[in-house]
């Protein structure tokens, strides 16, 4: 009876402590040397990413955090994607007021599903909740759990974001010592405590009073900008296609064998680009003729999900459906070019204006956009094959100034795309006035636009398949 007694009494006590733990926390409140310019105070942190086989890993999150103010409500919405790959198995999501007394609580079933993606995709939803706050400051509890089917890309411990302050934060990575994987910092010196057990390294990574950092407009992209250890493994596996990220050349070899054998056209096919371009010489003529074909006669369509997130649909499903998403249409000017005897590679890239180029010393896979690279013995060409608009050669700054990584008969090899300059983007317009007599008149204004102008224009202003011939 006693010792029934005792743990009956044990259980009460840590009920209790547990029930004081967020009053507890909002004593940071106080602390206006750390939350001054803070729209969001990370109270408690606490992250596992596990990796136990090379096609399996799990992602578990903890976390407590304030919104101090209607700047921070973003993060009162709770978003996560899922596919056959990535499985939210549980989360929990407990709502505070100010005084630390608890107001709500949400299960994965209280949430809302949808299913998402535009394009020819694998079954994948969104799960997602958002929080209602009628005042501030109010604090979250948030716990939830993610299933990998996939090593090849892993979640980077992104330790803060604008005007956000930091108490405690924590980061656990453990691997099997014969996957393993490696890490880089950016933006903050944090070196991690490495650990053994058994088969497994552990990697621990730990933060602690951070004072938030403004937004800065027209930076980098959020990833960049601010403190964070990207991840990557070195052995993964997508699909049941196992390979190597421990260089360039090795992921550049596992990408290739997704493409293989995909660049060929049926017989009739090859012939009609071969009658396409018998009227010029140059590789570059030939190249023109046939980009302009792939612009007038092919759309883009999204795939995003499944091996289809990497791997592209043949080219003859390519030239039979007159459609494809940025590997698919690369391939397909690759197979076109390959038919009149012009070589040329499909490259990785990591896309948008604002996007920092891949690091070169450290392999991984961050890329999300394919183009293609025609090798000359000065300057290379590159084509935009998704864009019925974009001129011949001119990347834009879609992707312009980045390292892109060649798929090429040796494996990847990294190599930077071209820089634009300043004179090419020119905006020229001349206006011709004629007043009459009575005082009435008329104007007639054209433009002569190149560049980033021609594509703002293209892009914002005109109804595309109406008014792109008018721009010269």
């Amino acid at each position: 009876m006693k010792k029934n007694f005792f743990i009956i009494f044990f259980a009460a006590v840590v009920h209790s402590l547990a029930a004081q733990d967020i009053p507890g926390l909002l004593q940071n409140l106080n602390d206006t040397a750390l939350i001054k310019n803070a729209n969001i105070l990370m109270q408690e942190e606490t992250i596992q990413l596990e990796i136990s086989e090379i096609d399996r890993s799990s992602y578990k999150v903890h976390q407590i955090f304030t919104v101090l103010n209607e700047q921070g409500k973003d993060a009162l919405d709770f978003v996560q994607y899922t596919s056959k790959q990535v499985n939210l198995e549980d989360a929990e999501i407990k709502v505070y007021d100010a005084n630390g007394k608890q107001k709500d609580k949400f299960k994965k079933k209280d949430m809302i599903t949808r299913a998402t993606g535009d394009g020819l995709i694998e079954d994948g939803y969104i799960i997602y909740y958002r929080i209602a706050a009628s005042k501030y400051p109010v604090t979250v509890e948030l716990n939830y759990e993610i299933k990998f089917k996939r090593t090849d890309f892993l979640p980077a411990y992104d330790i803060m974001f604008s005007h956000e302050a930091v108490v405690k934060s924590s980061f656990t990575v453990k691997v099997l010592k014969s996957l393993d994987i490696r890490y880089k910092e950016k933006n903050i010196k944090l070196t991690p405590l490495v650990t053994e057990d058994g088969a497994y390294k552990i990697y621990q990574w730990s933060a602690s009073n951070l004072k938030p950092l403004e937004y800065e407009e027209g930076s980098v992209q959020i990833r960049s900008r601010y403190p964070s250890i990207h991840l990557a493994p070195n052995k993964f596996s997508y699909y049941g296609n196992p390979g190597e990220l421990t260089s360039w050349k090795k992921f550049g070899e596992w990408i290739a064998n997704l493409y293989k054998d995909l660049d060929e056209l049926p017989a009739d096919r090859k012939a009609f680009f071969m009658d396409l371009v018998k009227d010029v010489k140059t590789d570059t003529d030939k190249a023109k003729i046939i980009y302009n074909y792939l612009q007038k006669n092919f759309r883009y369509v999204s795939i995003q999900l499944g091996i289809g997130g990497l791997k592209p649909f043949a080219a003859s499903f390519t030239d039979q459906k007159k459609y494809g998403d940025c590997k698919g249409l690369s391939n397909y000017m690759k197979a076109a070019l390959k038919a009149v005897g012009v070589k040329s590679y499909v490259a990785l890239i990591n896309a948008e204006y604002d996007s920092e180029p891949v690091d070169a010393d450290f392999p991984c896979n961050e890329f999300d956009h394919v183009i293609l690279c025609i090798p000359q013995t000065k300057d290379s060409i590159w084509l935009e094959c998704t864009s019925n608009t974009a001129d011949f050669n001119v990347l834009g700054s879609f992707t312009e100034n980045k390292n892109a990584l060649l798929i090429t008969e040796d494996g990847g090899k990294l190599v930077p795309t071209p820089v634009s300059k300043s004179s090419a983007n020119q905006l020229n317009a001349l206006s011709i006035i004629k007043i009459e007599t009575d005082g009435t008149g008329a104007a007639e204004i054209s433009f002569k636009l190149s560049g980033s102008y021609k594509q703002a224009a293209v892009n914002n202003l005109f109804d595309e398949k109406k008014i792109i011939r008018k721009i010269i």
